[in-house]
């Protein structure tokens, strides 16, 4: 398996936010499968504590 490091990916069409329902500096945690997992329309007070805690609820540890 191939990691990607310090890649900046770009949305040169603008329709990212759109088409995931986030505004600039929301999230979008998408399984393998395609399906959305997670979205936050805008940005969060501590990224870090929420990807925990979101993971946590979906793998239900």
């Amino acid at each position: 398996m191939r990691l990607l490091v310090d890649v900046e990916l770009m949305d040169v069409e603008g329709r990212f936010g759109q088409a995931y329902g986030v505004n600039r500096g929301g999230a979008v945690l998408v399984r393998p499968d395609g399906y959305v997992a997670w979205r936050s329309p805008d940005p969060v007070e501590d990224p870090a504590a929420t990807l925990e805690r979101v993971m946590q609820q979906i793998l239900s540890r």
